[in-house]
């Protein structure tokens, strides 16, 4: 997450035709299409969030998005200096990796994140469609017990001890290339969560989420900034809290930690709900 260059009104191309987004009602049933463009001028990003049903038994759908003009490529040569500078492996370092060979190399993972990377335990994180990049220097911070250290990263330990970087590098190739189930957010929060994911809190030096990590939470797999979309929102928010606290310190020059920082019980509880529905058709 980072905030928009200062009095940048560079204009957004509008979004693809192609593939429209979409939401799925909790427990697999009919899927409904929402259109790409929005008529009557500008295009919008129809990024969906899955919700679940309200006490009334309705369902919300698909929430429109107006494109916030940001200088992306200005924010991604930033945040990119500033994971060189932190000292950790750069993401090019882990670039090479046989998905098909990681697929047989992955049984290890299946237990707690599942055989496609979808894993059927809240306290496991989802890996499917996940960067490799950041899976690898998830993996690395893990293996060298440095930026988190905590009981759950430490059952992984013994788990990788054996598999060497190419295995590694072919495991986070398969799951990159798996694609996430979604789950379905909690129209209670879901609200309060998106305007915090597309806006931020600019009173409290709060950047937007979708800054570094997209509108439709995909992430930027260049940079190894993780996806968001789809992931449990107890992972999620875990991890929000676990960098406010300062136990986890795998974030580039302690980005994440300044803004989890403030960041309150609700707000985390919010967002991490928000993100949690959130995908894009086919992702």
């Amino acid at each position: 997450m980072f905030p928009r260059a200062e009095g940048d009104a560079a204009a957004v191309p509008p979004a693809p035709e192609a593939a429209p987004r979409r939401f799925a009602r909790k427990g697999g049933g009919a899927r409904r299409r929402a259109p790409g463009l929005v008529s009557g001028g500008a295009a919008e990003d129809l990024t969906a969030y899955h919700v679940k049903r309200s006490r009334a038994g309705g369902m919300r759908g698909w929430k429109k998005k107006a494109h916030v003009p940001m200088a992306r490529t200005a924010i991604a040569a930033a945040l990119a200096l500033a994971l060189f500078a932190s000292g950790a492996p750069s993401p090019g370092a882990f670039a090479a990796g046989d998905p098909v060979a990681g697929k047989l190399k992955a049984a290890v993972c299946s237990a707690c994140h599942g055989p496609d990377g979808n894993s059927p335990d809240p306290a496991w994180p989802k890996l499917a469609g996940q960067g490799a990049a950041y899976q690898m220097l998830q993996v690395h911070a893990i293996r060298s017990e440095v930026g988190r250290a905590n009981p759950e990263a430490a059952t992984m330990v013994p788990m990788i001890a054996n598999l060497s970087d190419q295995d590694l590098k072919d495991v986070a190739a398969y799951f990159a290339t798996q694609v996430s189930t979604v789950e379905a957010a909690d129209p209670e929060l879901a609200e309060a969560g998106r305007r915090l994911y597309q806006a931020g809190d600019a009173a409290r030096n709060i950047p937007s989420c979708m800054s570094c990590h997209g509108p439709g939470g995909r992430g930027n797999s260049l940079a190894a900034f993780p996806r968001l979309g789809g992931q449990y929102a107890a992972y999620t928010a875990k991890q929000l809290r676990a960098y406010r606290d300062g136990a986890r310190t795998t974030d580039p020059a302690g980005m994440m930690r300044a803004i989890a920082s403030r960041l309150t019980d609700a707000d985390i509880e919010a967002v991490s709900d928000y993100v949690s529905g959130l995908h894009q058709a086919g992702r």
